[in-house]
């Protein structure tokens, strides 16, 4: 609690000086039609969920001003991206192959990726197991490239997303189907998903981030000065706003270290701004 006053005392310090020359731009938000609860577009056309509520924050306390572009499959959103026609995507975890045309901040919030099989299937299973048969995952989500790695065995079929792999497993054209267990559980409850098991983890978890363009440093300044500012209690309430159970304590301050990196940031932002106040003066012979 004491940490995250100092911060905010230096924000007071630092904030008012840096507005200005931070906040001009309009910076494009490209969400995911649906990647529930993190982020979607509801029946009623509004994009919403764990990841824009986060976004919101950011927005409101690092200085951004955002325009949500319409929401599109991750695959749509990255291409935009990498055209430079979208700035900012959501709830992504790096890879090599984002990071050729991307920058991330430090995650906000962490969830495993497992396995959901039909409920008449024989327990236990895993990718193991899954030998020779069809499974879904998300075509550009960073679990994919992981499990077609490790499991090459598997016939793997990339699909939009995880609620067109739960269709498709429902119409028994795969076996399973790859997702995070916040999405999974997201779906079961908007869309009814019953006849399916949640199967074991797959080794692989969900540390999600912001993304920004790779050539706009100025945008990740903005969007770490603002997630830094996000308190244990408010990232606690988030999570239980859109996951529903209790998180544990990596799940909701991931990065303990990045309160300690903004203050280290804003600190010398205050020292910096001293100097060049007191050059000024100097050569203006005051």
């Amino acid at each position: 609690m004491l940490r995250h006053i100092l911060f905010v005392c230096l924000l007071g310090l630092v904030l008012p000086g840096m507005a200005d020359t931070t906040a001009a731009s309009t910076y494009r938000f490209a969400p995911e039609s649906d990647y529930g609860p993190f982020v979607f577009q509801d029946r009623d056309g509004v994009v919403k969920g764990l990841s824009v509520d986060y976004l919101n924050l950011i927005a409101e306390r690092g200085g951004l001003r955002i325009e949500t572009l319409a929401a599109a499959p991750l695959s749509a959103n990255l291409a935009l991206a990498r055209q430079g026609q979208a700035d900012i995507l959501s709830s992504l975890r790096p890879t090599p192959e984002r990071g050729e045309f991307l920058l991330f901040t430090p995650p906000y919030v962490s969830v495993p990726a497992v396995l959901v099989v039909p409920a008449n299937r024989s327990l236990p299973v895993g990718l193991a197991q899954m030998v020779g048969q069809k499974v879904a995952v998300g075509t550009g989500y960073a679990v994919e490239a992981y499990v077609r790695r490790q499991f090459p065995a598997v016939q793997w079929l990339g699909m939009p997303d995880d609620h067109q792999a739960l269709r498709a497993m429902q119409r028994g054209e795969v076996s399973g189907v790859v997702a995070d267990i916040a999405s999974i559980r997201h779906l079961q409850a908007r869309h009814g998903f019953a006849e399916l098991v949640v199967g074991p983890s797959v080794g692989f978890d969900y540390p999600l981030s912001m993304a920004y363009r790779k050539d706009m440093p100025e945008l990740g300044r903005l969007l770490e000065r603002g997630l830094v500012q996000i308190t244990p209690s408010e990232r606690e309430q988030i999570y239980r706003r859109w996951i529903g159970e209790a998180p544990t304590p990596d799940q909701v301050d991931l990065n303990p270290m990045l309160y300690y990196a903004g203050g280290v940031f804003f600190l010398l932002a205050v020292i910096l701004g001293g100097w060049h106040a007191i050059a000024v003066r100097k050569s203006s012979g005051g």
